[in-house]
């Protein structure tokens, strides 16, 4: 009889230390991380672990270094072990981002972990990550579960509901979908007995990670949002960590921050949001509006042209022509080593400058043209012959019609070799010269069609835009891509995060499994569509009356300028589509 009483009285002592231990652990999760998991945290990760326990709303936003996926996947895990039967489901912009928290880095914890071992159990019953579930089971009847952003998520319950990269997930899908999870609570059984009939129900939990993005976009809201009820004291916390912080925990390092400003691509806007965690809006001064860029961007695939090694084995063209499509190129030239004059190419800075062929595809809608902007091409500067033979390849591979160029300054040394024969070696193929198709300035144009070679192709839409009439003509490309933009006459490609869930669902040349090489250059074309973007809402206009956009040191404006040469050589042809409906006996009938 002696010895049950002592058994049980260490076992009420064993269970008043769990109790103790649970209370300190639950409190202090950062420090249960070491103790029992043993994984240490840099400072800023103990903050946020800790903040994310305490808070109702938790909302971090992040520069890419700071290990964002490995806290969500740490604070699910610690989350369904300190409070047993916890339902926790993650929620991604894109369906692969929810199932690498399963797949990747709670498999690497308990691979790590003997103690995870122990609260997860058996590897290959409990931790799914399969192509139709992804789930956790935990022996204390925890559970975390992947889920799609998508209508069809419906019916989930969650104690603790996590939206990884929530930018990427629409408004509606949270609001309509998602938050419904939490719907139910997690209630243990002490709370049956009739002296806890008062005690404190246990709060839900929603956390949204992501880096910042758009003001126009309603994650900016959402940010403002949580910011004014934390500033209240009422359960809300939003935090906005730049990369800064992760360089001085040596996530990353000085050297990978300078080599990624330096590149040739580098988007002082994408970095502002995505490294620096600040949201970002045009200022009063900007003629192009971020909203008429975003609402016109829907284009779900570009229009990619053949490689080299495709081109020589015979590769199908995808892109046949539909009836009436014209497919027109505009061109902006930077040469290696020189420098840009006046106009709409700048004079100043020209380190700053790429050449740029970006590609529309005008589809004939009764008088005007809708038009798509299916692909971009960007090179850091080359010699003029070298341009020419790029730019003759890319317009025959994707059977364009027409360029638009400024040919002065260093658009004189391209045209120069564009207006004779030009040969490929690498295809082993010689192109014809080009001539001149249209210029405003009859003897300009007769000056430029003479130095082309006899037979020569008329395709170019060639631009002056130096002087007095380059300002006017400046004025009116900017007007007329404002008024396209504003009247919805002109696609862009989506977002490339949109454009990652769309390659997943559709599983277009097994995107999920190439290289991170060949996803750089499958989204390529997204990227340099939102870099037009940046481009043109960030141009202030300085001017009184004709339109004249200040110039920033280290601010490009090489993308918006082909796109405004291209926009406005459509707009010529608008006016010949005009010209060929006009009836002579519609001016007798209303005179």
């Amino acid at each position: 009889m002696s010895n049950l009483k002592t058994r049980n009285k260490k076992e009420d002592f064993f269970l008043q230390k769990v109790n103790i231990w649970t209370s300190f652990y639950r409190e202090n999760p950062e420090i249960f991380v070491k103790d029992y998991l043993g994984i240490y945290l840099y400072p800023f990760q103990k903050i946020l672990f800790h903040l994310a326990f305490h808070n109702k709303f938790f909302m971090y936003l992040a520069s890419r270094g700071q290990g964002k996926s490995f806290l969500i996947a740490l604070i699910a895990v610690v989350r369904c072990m300190l409070y047993p039967k916890t339902k926790v489901v993650i929620a991604a912009g894109t369906v692969e981002q929810a199932k690498l928290i399963v797949s990747e880095k709670i498999r690497d914890f308990y691979n790590d972990s003997i103690a995870l071992q122990l609260e997860i159990g058996n590897e290959k019953l409990n931790i799914n990550d399969g192509a139709n579930s992804c789930l956790v089971k935990f022996v204390n009847g925890s559970t975390i579960k992947s889920v799609p952003s998508t209508e069809g998520a419906r019916g989930f319950r969650a104690n603790v509901l996590i939206l990884e990269e929530f930018r990427l997930i629409k408004k509606n899908i949270i609001t309509s979908v998602l938050k419904h999870f939490k719907n139910v609570r997690r209630i243990p059984k002490f709370y049956s007995k009739p002296e806890y009939k008062n005690y404190p129900k246990e709060p839900n939990l929603e956390l949204y990670i992501s880096s910042a993005w758009y003001k126009s976009h309603w994650t900016y809201t959402k940010f403002i949002s949580f910011m004014k009820e934390m500033v209240r004291g009422s359960g809300f916390f939003v935090c906005g960590l730049g990369y800064k912080l992760a360089v001085a925990s040596g996530l990353l390092t000085e050297e990978d921050i300078e080599i990624e400003k330096r590149a040739d691509d580098f988007d002082p806007v994408s970095w502002l949001m995505e490294m620096e965690c600040i949201f970002f809006g045009e200022n009063k001064n900007s003629y192009f509006k971020l909203r008429d860029f975003e609402k016109n961007r829907i284009l779900k695939y570009p229009m990619r042209p053949r490689s080299v090694s495709e081109i020589l084995s015979n590769k199908k063209q995808l892109h046949k022509k539909r009836d009436g499509e014209i497919r027109i190129i505009g061109v902006d030239i930077a040469l290696m080593g020189g420098e840009k004059v006046e106009g709409l190419i700048d004079s100043k800075n020209s380190k700053n400058d790429n050449s740029v062929f970006t590609f529309l595809s005008l589809i004939p809608k009764g008088r005007y043209y809708e038009r798509r902007v299916v692909y971009i091409y960007s090179i850091h500067g080359e010699r003029g012959d070298i341009q020419a033979k790029y730019l003759k390849r890319l317009f025959y591979e994707l059977d364009c019609n027409y360029i638009a160029m400024d040919t002065m300054g260093n658009g004189v040394g391209v045209y120069d070799n564009l207006v004779k024969k030009t040969y490929d070696e690498e295809l082993d193929d010689t192109y014809p010269p080009w001539t001149i198709r249209h210029l405003e300035g009859l003897s300009y144009k007769q000056n430029m069609a003479i130095r082309a070679e006899p037979g020569a192709i008329p395709v170019i839409f060639s631009f002056k835009s130096s002087g007095t009439s380059g300002s006017l003509l400046n004025h009116q490309m900017a007007a007329k891509l404002k008024n396209t933009l504003e009247n919805q006459q002109i696609q862009f490609l989506v977002h490339e995060s949109d454009a990652i869930n769309i390659l997943e669902k559709d599983k277009i040349g097994s995107y999920i499994d190439l290289e991170p090489e060949e996803q750089a250059e499958i989204l390529y074309p997204y990227v340099q569509t939102s870099l037009t973007q940046n481009e043109a809402i960030k141009l202030d206009n300085q001017g009184d009356g004709i339109l004249n956009f200040k110039r920033i040191t280290g601010q490009k404006k090489d993308r918006y300028s082909a796109l405004a040469m291209a926009n406005y050589a459509t707009y010529l042809l608008e006016g010949e589509l005009m010209e060929e409906e006009y009836d002579e006996s519609d001016e007798l009938i209303y005179t």
